[in-house]
């Protein structure tokens, strides 16, 4: 070998441990980078004998929309950078709010020993008039480290398209995990009046158990609450299925059975606002079937004009059962005429005041009409009427 091709060589390794060097000594404290991925990104916490790291945060758009159903987060107990492993011991937010808009599943690893986050936020996209993008009922959290890990912890919230989440942790940690989110986890959804509403929570369970079900689950454009899951019953939470095409302008029969994983469902309860979010749609008729047996205030929305209760069960008329709060978007109670069922004894006061153009109610003998329950205009009429008492007014 001659002497220039020596030197060469000599130079070129120098340049290559100078230039490895300089790139290590470069790494600074606060420096960001994202993983392989590019969705979750780190921050140097500390280098040198110690090289540990934090999520600061992760990508919420993406632009190949078919993959919004399969956005997986599994935070790694380490990553490399620049040559060097780190560990992940942190997960921290500047605005104390970590949200995501297509994340079905994220996992922090056992390696955590710090979670600066006081808000989790999972708003998941929910078109099922898209041919590209799959529903998505849920996100699968799975949290590995201590619950001593959460500084300040305040909420854990999905919205109502991820109404199917479930949050599994280490069977040695489970009773501690159940104590620290009591009362902080929601399944939300926006309503017109009351702002925010939260009907069910995200169950907790163990890692690897396949046998737990959420509280609530998506059938058929429609939500449904498990009340008793021995007994296989369910509420309405809130009902789409009146904006499907065909249904405007007719009458649309809420179905008595519903299923879940293969397991049949009886509805037996309609809870508030189940059939409000409907309020764009043409007026439609309503029939509610006989395994219902009871039916809370402002559960039915302004555009139904005929309500069929003849086959339930319920025993009393709730006070505004008709949601008069789209006076406020011009658009006032359309309901014209209502059947009660035998079993109904009693109408609440201001049951149907806020109806308008309510002309005809049917109900059976001994019913009890509470204060203002009825406008003065309203024919009471069609069925085996005998008495009806009038309850005095309240001074």
């Amino acid at each position: 070998m001659s002497k220039t091709l020596i030197l060469s060589a000599i130079f070129t390794l120098v340049f290559i441990a100078l230039t490895s060097s300089h790139k290590i000594q470069a790494v600074q404290v606060g420096d960001t980078f994202t993983d392989e991925t590019g969705i979750i990104t780190f921050e140097i916490k500390n280098t040198g004998e110690e090289n540990i790291c934090s999520v600061i945060g992760w990508e919420n758009e993406f632009d190949d929309i078919n993959l919004v159903n399969s956005v997986k987060i599994v935070i790694p107990e380490t990553v490399m950078y620049e040559n060097t492993l780190y560990t992940v011991t942190a997960i921290e937010s500047p605005n104390g709010t970590l949200n995501s808009e297509w994340i079905s599943e994220i996992e922090i690893p056992a390696t955590t020993n710090i979670i600066k986050v006081k808000h989790f936020t999972f708003d998941l996209e929910r078109n099922p008039e898209s041919e590209k993008v799959k529903e998505i009922h849920g996100v699968k959290f799975v949290f590995k480290c201590s619950p001593d890990a959460f500084e300040q912890i305040e909420s854990i919230d999905v919205n109502d398209a991820a109404i199917e989440s479930i949050i599994y942790v280490p069977e040695e940690y489970l009773e501690e995990y159940k104590a620290l989110f009591a009362g902080k986890l929601r399944c939300i959804f926006l309503d017109n009046d009351r702002g925010i509403r939260s009907y069910t929570g995200i169950p907790i369970a163990k890692i690897g158990d396949s046998s737990v079900n959420p509280e609530a689950f998506i059938f058929e454009d429609s939500y449904y609450r498990i009340l008793n899951p021995d007994k296989k019953t369910v509420s309405l939470i809130c009902s789409y299925a009146l904006k499907k095409k065909g249904i405007k302008g007719t009458c649309y029969t809420q179905p008595s059975i519903v299923y879940y994983k293969g397991e049949k469902y009886k509805v037996t309860k309609i809870e508030y606002y189940a059939f409000c979010n409907v309020r764009f749609d043409e007026p439609v008729e309503l029939k509610l079937p006989n395994t219902i047996t009871s039916i809370e205030s402002k559960s039915i929305g302004w555009n139904i004009t005929r309500l069929d209760l003849s086959e339930t069960k319920i025993k009393k008329i709730p006070k505004y059962l008709v949601n008069s709060n789209y006076d406020n978007y011009d658009e006032s109670a359309k309901l014209k005429e209502v059947i009660l069922p035998k079993t109904c004894k009693k109408l609440q006061k201001y049951a149907f005041y806020n109806c308008k153009k309510l002309k005809n109610i049917g109900m059976f003998e001994n019913v009890n009409i509470g204060y203002r329950a009825l406008r003065k205009k309203c024919n009471i009429t069609k069925q085996k009427m005998r008495s009806i008492v009038l309850l005095p007014r309240k001074r």
